[in-house]
């Protein structure tokens, strides 16, 4: 419990791959500084991490993602 409490906590979001590519938004991720990595199930799935706030994220606001949980 207690390293699960000091763990920075991963955001589940969807790739819109209508708007954009897997790539892409990942890459547009990466250069704000976030931390992303493949979901377990599906393919347009990412855990992100290292971010302050979504809004601030050019993906988000581009509405090339969205939170949602994988299962």
């Amino acid at each position: 419990m207690c390293e699960a409490s000091v763990k920075e906590p991963e955001t589940s979001i969807r790739i819109n791959l209508s708007k954009a590519s897997a790539k892409e938004v990942e890459e547009s991720l990466k250069k704000d500084g976030v931390t992303v990595t493949k979901g377990t199930y599906l393919s347009c799935i990412r855990k992100i991490s290292g971010y302050d706030t979504l809004d601030r994220l050019e993906a988000f606001k581009k509405g090339w993602i969205q939170v949602q949980d994988e299962s």
